[in-house]
């Protein structure tokens, strides 16, 4: 059995009616021009489970004002004129679970704005002119889910003012001043539920790494409408489970790092309406195998598009390209699988030999049913001539024609000295191709696109190689005298260059080898092979140098030879018979010295010995002879006590000695 309901919205009433019936369970009292609501409480509603009161001209809310109403679940006080409210507002509303104040002129929340409503799970405070929140404004309310604060021109939150919200899942902050994400961040690190963050119109300028790392439950987040300039690798790290990611309307300028691969579930990416977007290198969209929705359009500088930056999409279902300023196209920029839709409808297409595989593709009925599939085709526009513009299913049976393109040479062989930096150039003449690809004797593929000047972003320049260029920072190598067979293995050693040269940095004997030159110029194609080896004339200066090297440590060694045959010989000269005689008797004359005192010290040694051991005997016979008596007297004296002929004492009388002899002794 339904809810019983009354609607009474739209109906120009002042108050509610006194007619209401008091089991009422839906009350709709919207769009009408209510401004006080005493009588809901004098006339009893108790059953309500629904109130409806928005868009009227309620002006304050006092305090228990909605005590009656015990079974309420749901109350909308949106588009009122709601300026105050007292504390303890909704007092036993127990029930309640969804709370709309939107659209009001709240300033100010306090802290017992929300007492009585322990249960609540939706609260709508947005596009309040509200400048304080209490920091324990949300205590109590730990089952809240979602939360919307949008347009409230709030923008300074306290550390603890959602410590408490736990199971809070979307959160809406759209439309404030918040310029910094750390600024709040610290607010909600107890919001491990969140899946929602609202955070578009805002005044964010700045991404640092890290910056959500606190949300890995977040599923959905919205940056677009700011004024983010920059993105670094590891920003959206911990966002393993974000599936919807909106960049829009920001100051990003160019995008080359995979700034996006920490996001393995994302599945819509939006990035259009980027005023100052110019390019977006090879690797911007890596990792994004799981991607379905790509959004690229209304990007009004974008002109260029690497061949490889779609690659690795592999779930990708719709790419919208449209109303950007790209002038040219190649066909191996999608390597979608069928089903796959792109819209590139509204750019700067020219009519030349570069579109000849698109028109092919729009105009081939056979291509509707597999591979990529482009819609919104009456809409493809080129410049022809750089005079009329043509839509490209007029162009089917048209001959799009290019400047010429060619190798000046086939065949090219070079040598480098090992360890040395080198640079390879294709020779080319005429038009400047659109692709040169360079393919090295270990199968390495590098391309670079030259039709469009911003394409260089992905590769470094000349000057970058140079001596102390940016590209050797950290190259511990360079300009070493060692060799470093273990660089084998860096990828960055061997890199294409923004003028379509080939660069290695640290030429290996593994470098030797054919390298080919593929110069694709859409209608022609030429390709120019270098043979590379060892520069051997390296080789012939080491073997100079080792003989060189070996010559000098001989001479130095016979010279030294030489030095101590006539240093030994010079001695021999200089010390004659006679000395050599007396040097030899003083020699003997002190061993015989030596001999002596050492025999005169052993016999003084032996004496003192002799007559410590005679001295140590007779006092030991002394001491002996001593006890002996003093023995024989101790016990004469027991004796006689015994046998009665001297009176007993406590103390012997001491003994005196009789002679010189017995004093000595004792």
């Amino acid at each position: 059995m339904g809810q019983k309901s009354v609607d009474c919205s739209g109906g120009n009433l002042t108050e509610v009616p006194s007619d209401v019936p008091t089991d009422v369970q839906l009350l709709d009292l919207s769009n009408n021009l209510i401004q006080n609501i005493t009588s809901v409480i004098e006339y009893n509603l108790t059953e309500i489970v629904t109130l409806d009161l928005s868009n009227n001209d309620l002006q304050s809310l006092q305090q228990r004002m909605f005590r009656n109403l015990r079974n309420l679940q749901s109350l909308d006080l949106s588009f009122n004129s709601i300026k105050t409210s007292d504390d303890d507002v909704f007092e036993n509303l127990n029930l309640l679970s969804h709370l709309d104040l939107s659209w009001n002129n709240l300033t100010q929340i306090g802290a017992d704005f929300l007492d009585g409503v322990s249960d609540l799970q939706v609260l709508n405070l947005s596009n309040n002119p509200i400048h304080e929140i209490h920091q324990d404004i949300f205590t109590d309310v730990s089952a809240l889910r979602s939360l919307d604060l949008a347009n409230t021109s709030y923008w300074i939150l306290d550390d603890r003012i959602f410590g408490n919200l736990e199971n809070l899942t979307d959160l809406n902050l759209q439309h404030n001043y918040i310029t910094n994400i750390s600024s709040f961040r610290s607010s909600f690190q107890d919001a491990i539920s969140l899946r929602s963050l609202q955070l578009a119109f805002n005044n964010i300028e700045n991404l640092t790494a890290y910056s959500f790392d606190h949300w890995s439950s977040l599923e959905e987040l919205d940056l677009s409408h700011n004024w983010i300039s920059s993105l670094e690798e590891h920003t959206f790290e911990g966002l393993q489970k974000l599936k919807t990611l909106k960049l829009d309307n920001n100051l990003l300028v160019y995008i080359t790092l995979p700034v996006f691969s920490p996001l393995v579930s994302l599945r819509r990416l939006s990035l259009s309406e980027m005023a100052e977007m110019m390019y977006l290198g090879k690797q911007s969209f890596h990792g994004l195998k799981n991607l379905t929705y790509l959004n690229l359009s209304s990007n009004e500088k974008l002109g260029f598009l690497h061949e490889e930056i779609f690659h690795g999409l592999e779930e990708m279902k719709f790419l919208n390209l449209s109303h950007n300023n790209i002038s040219h196209l190649s066909e191996s920029t999608f390597p979608m699988p069928s089903n796959f839709s792109v819209d590139i409808s509204g750019n700067n297409f020219e009519c030349d030999c570069h579109l000849e595989w698109l028109v092919r593709k729009i105009n081939s009925k056979s291509a509707q049913n597999r591979g990529t599939q482009f819609v919104n085709v009456e809409n493809i526009f080129c410049k022809y001539l750089n005079k009329s513009v043509l839509p490209l299913q007029s162009l089917y049976n048209v001959s799009l024609q290019c400047q010429s393109t060619h190798a000046s040479a086939a065949q090219v062989e070079i040598k480098f000295a090992l360890g040395s930096s080198v640079r390879i150039t294709c020779p080319f003449v005429d038009y400047p191709p659109p692709t040169i690809t360079w393919i090295t004797p270990h199968k390495l593929n590098l391309t670079v696109d030259l039709a469009h000047p911003i394409s260089f972003l992905d590769h470094p320049s000349i000057l970058d190689t140079r001596e102390n260029g940016s590209y050797h920072i950290g190259h511990y190598w360079h300009n070493s005298d060692s060799y470093y067979p273990e660089l084998e293995d860096r990828k960055d050693r061997i890199i294409i260059l923004r003028d379509g040269s080939l660069y290695i940095d640290y030429f290996l004997r593994t470098d030797t080898g054919p390298y080919k030159c593929i110069i694709d110029s859409t209608q022609n194609m030429s390709t120019v092979l270098f043979l590379v080896w060892i520069d051997n004339d390296i080789f012939i200066e080491v073997k100079v140098m080792s003989l060189l090297v070996g010559f000098g440590c001989a001479a130095s060694f016979f010279m030294l030879n030489l030095i101590q045959v006539f240093i030994m010989a010079l001695a021999r000269r200089c010390i004659n018979q006679r000395r050599r005689e007396a040097i030899a008797q003083f020699v003997d004359n002190f061993e015989k010295y030596r001999t002596a005192k050492l025999g005169s010290l052993k016999d003084n040694y032996n004496a003192q010995m002799a007559r410590i051991r005679d001295t140590y005997r007779n006092r030991m016979d002394k001491l002996s002879d001593s006890y002996t008596n003093q023995m024989m007297r101790i016990r004469e004296g027991a004796s006689q006590i015994k046998e009665g002929t001297v009176p007993p004492s406590r103390h012997y009388p001491r003994q005196i000695p009789q002679s010189a002899e017995e004093n000595t002794r004792l």
